[in-house]
Order: structure tokens, then sequence, then C-alpha cells
């Protein structure tokens, strides 16, 4: 009998906040996908075909970056090595935006950077199997 990890709380609020956030995009991918043809209609078919082309290939960028948000969200969930390392990736470069000195890249570089000291606790490495030399 296999025994089942517990997950960590802030790893299903990460996970959450993920596949929230891959909802979000895929509907938003469809709204443009649809919505490109619905305003083409309503207004007697006269957007271009480019500008057709542009709603449509702007949503399907959103749906590939839903479906992605929902893999990573699906990987922190079920305690995948991979989605730690992303999510690790995602957050260092999070903290990385404090560099364009707004006072949301701020706030967004604290966010990522609380992020980052969660997902370096111990027992959250441990769910997720990543072993590395240094813990907080």
């Amino acid at each position: 009998m296999v025994e089942e990890k517990q997950r960590p709380t802030g790893v299903t609020v990460l996970s959450v906040l993920w596949f929230i956030g891959a909802v979000l995009l895929v509907l938003f991918g469809v709204l443009l996908i649809a919505g490109g043809s619905a305003i083409n209609a309503f207004y007697g078919n006269q957007l271009a075909a480019q500008e057709l082309a542009l709603f449509a290939g702007i949503g399907v960028v959103f749906l590939v970056f839903g479906l992605a948000a929902a893999l990573e969200g699906w990987g922190l969930w079920t305690g995948r090595s991979w989605a730690w390392w992303v999510q690790v990736v995602l957050s260092a470069l999070g903290v990385l935006s404090i560099l364009s000195f707004t006072a949301d890249s701020i706030l967004n570089a604290a966010i990522s950077a609380l992020i980052l000291w969660y997902l370096f606790k111990p027992y959250v490495k441990e769910f997720f199997g990543v072993d590395v030399g240094f813990s907080t």
C-alpha cells in the first residue's frame, strides 16, 4: 500500500490560484476567438481578415497559456518535482521585477520572494521530493 503524501496548505493555495488563472486565461482566449467573429457579424462584416486572424491568434495564445497554467496547477497539486522547479523559476523572475521600480513591481517582488521562501521550507521540499542543498 502506497502512503499518500500530505499536501501543505500553502501548496494547495498556490495550485488553486494556478487553476483560477488557467480558467480565466482559457475563458479570455475563447472570448477573443469567438468575440472577433461576433463583433464582425454585429458590425456587418466590416473587419478585415487580418483583424479576425489577430483576434484568433491572440485567443490561441491565451488558450495555450491557460493550458500551461492548468498543467502547473496540477503539478503543484500532485507534488510533481518539475512543478516545484517551474514555480521557483517563475518566482525568481518575479523577484527580478523589482528592477522596474514601480509600486506594483515592488509588491510583485515581495509576493514572489515570499513564495520562494515558502517553497524552500523543508516540509514543502519533502512533499515535492526535491533535495537541494540549502533550506530556510
